[in-house]
């Protein structure tokens, strides 16, 4: 008897459990469940495209308008820029995959940066200062139609910080030093120095272009700004050349640009 209701015993349980399974089963294999888990993927992969939409565009093509300013520091002489232009192309390194909070990203800007200005001339030639322009020298007066020029070309690096609220939309902001070789043309005359210049702004993005605003600053010295030739010039008696053969020169200003993201 008890051998008989045993075997009862175990044999329910098997039916109870090849029930259960094939409940399972069909479960989910119903076209509820398999709807469900194509939902899934769908979104899954929509959120991958997405994501790569927003945050792909990593190389960077920012062309910009400047209004700049150009001081001589030895000799208190400031020109505002006539007209000015810059150009910088680089990456941004992001140094996390995953977004924080979902919609921040921590970067790291490298790449080049050019720019060019041309200054306004004074009423009386390119240095408005009786030490450096005489109206009764012809000479000077085609140097001051020369005009005054700067060109600079570096690299600039430095930290940035990205923020997707929503869609496409980022808004980015950073800072760059901006280690650069620099020319200042003047009297037809090229001088060369080494300067450095921070950068700092920030640019608002929809899916790839945007605009962007950025200021900077620098300094540098350039020698042989005042030609030693023309040190007995009566315009120089009063200059000391050995104690300004290099002449201070301090840059800054803004600049407005079209952002493209590649």
């Amino acid at each position: 008897m008890k051998k008989y209701l045993l075997t009862s015993l175990l044999l329910l349980l098997s039916v109870v459990t090849i029930a259960h399974d094939s409940d399972i089963e069909m479960l989910s294999n119903s076209p509820q469940t398999r709807t469900d888990s194509l939902s899934q993927r769908l979104q899954d992969e929509e959120d991958e495209a997405m994501y790569k939409k927003i945050w792909s565009g990593r190389t960077f093509w920012n062309l910009g308008y400047e209004w700049g300013k150009l001081n001589d520091v030895d000799f208190n002489e400031k020109y505002n820029s006539q007209v000015a232009f810059a150009l910088s192309i680089g990456r941004v390194i992001y140094v996390h995959k995953k977004p924080v909070a979902n919609m921040i990203k921590f970067g790291i800007d490298a790449g080049l940066d050019v720019s060019y200005a041309k200054f306004k001339e004074k009423d009386r030639g390119i240095y408005d200062s009786d030490l450096f322009y005489d109206k009764s020298d012809k000479d000077k007066n085609d140097y001051s139609s020369i005009g005054l020029h700067s060109v600079d070309i570096g690299f600039a690096i430095g930290p940035s910080i990205t923020i997707n609220p929503v869609g496409k939309l980022k808004v980015k902001t950073f800072f760059h030093v901006v280690p650069s070789g620099s020319l200042i043309i003047a009297d037809g005359d090229a001088h060369s120095s080494y300067k450095t210049t921070f950068t700092y702004g920030g640019e608002i993005v929809w899916s790839r272009i945007g605009i962007g605003v950025e200021g900077y600053t620098g300094a540098a010295k350039y020698k042989n700004v005042i030609d030693e030739d023309e040190n007995d010039h009566p315009a120089y008696s009063k200059i000391d050349y050995n104690a300004v053969g290099k002449t201070k020169f301090r840059t800054s200003g803004f600049r407005l640009y079209l952002a493209l993201k590649l």
